[in-house]
């Protein structure tokens, strides 16, 4: 009989045991084969035991399923903290188009926006270290672009070595207005007499030459004008008088009477 080839030269109880493949012989063979055998059975029992698998697995997970949590939590705390700047962004690029439409210049509107941004950041206590937002302005289409990058500090990640994420936000407006209709309605009654009547004309004439400027192509853009003068009053049309009242201008009243004879003291 031989020994598995996974045994070694081994001098057990004084035998010698030979290399695997060899005979093995002299006073304890059996009790050698014996030994050899439960062992053999001890390592088949091993490899099929199941007891404490879970346990084993869970102790090498738990610091990659911490690791995973954490880097979770820091994402969450960067997706909330880009979405408030997001907000405070779009509320400084409102905020700078708003100033151009009171005519300040590029530089004035830029540094407006750098301060709104600051003092609303400011004012928000955030963590969130912000670089100053770059702004480009096209005068020409009244437009303003503004681009921020960000970096927010980590908790669970600057295990890994990383101290922080960095995210970017940008946010953009553009002035324009959409179809407009405009109604004047003038007085020319006797009270407007003299100069009054004359800076009237004057300043319907200026009216329309603001609200509907004749662009370079020809047109005159979205808006439309709708002019009306009275003495008394304004005639608006059946129309209109249909729309505000939901009845027709021109309505027939039919009235039932009944007539009775006075004779003497009383109705007969």
């Amino acid at each position: 009989m031989v020994l598995p080839r996974s045994y070694p030269d081994l001098r057990w109880y004084g035998v010698n045991l030979k290399r695997p493949g060899e005979a093995i012989s002299g006073v304890g063979t059996m009790i050698i084969l014996n030994f050899a055998a439960a062992q053999l059975e001890t390592l088949r029992r091993l490899k099929d035991e199941t007891e404490g698998n879970v346990a084993i697995i869970f102790a090498l997970l738990t610091i990659p399923l911490f690791l995973l949590m954490g880097f979770a939590i820091d994402l969450q705390q960067v997706n909330t903290a880009k979405n408030r700047v997001q907000y405070i962004l779009d509320s400084a690029v409102i905020a700078g188009a708003r100033e151009m439409q009171e005519g300040k210049s590029d530089t004035q509107i830029k540094a407006y926006i750098l301060n709104y941004f600051e003092s609303a950041m400011k004012a928000q206590g955030m963590a969130t270290d912000c670089a100053d937002p770059v702004s480009t302005i096209a005068s020409e289409s009244q437009d303003i672009s503004v681009t921020v990058r960000c970096d927010q500090p980590t908790s669970i990640m600057q295990i890994t070595g990383t101290k922080e994420l960095t995210f970017g936000v940008t946010s953009a407006s553009t002035y324009g207005i959409g179809k407009v209709d405009i109604a004047f309605v003038f007085d020319v009654s006797g009270s407007m007499g003299g100069s009054k009547m004359t800076a009237l004309k004057d300043a319907a004439e200026t009216a329309v030459d603001v609200l509907i400027p004749v662009k370079d192509d020809g047109t005159t853009g979205e808006v439309r004008i709708g002019m009306a003068s009275y003495s008394s009053m304004v005639d608006a049309g059946s129309d209109y008088f249909l729309k505000a009242t939901g009845k027709t201008p021109i309505r027939i009243y039919t009235e039932t009477y009944t007539t009775r004879e006075f004779v003497g003291y009383e109705y007969v």
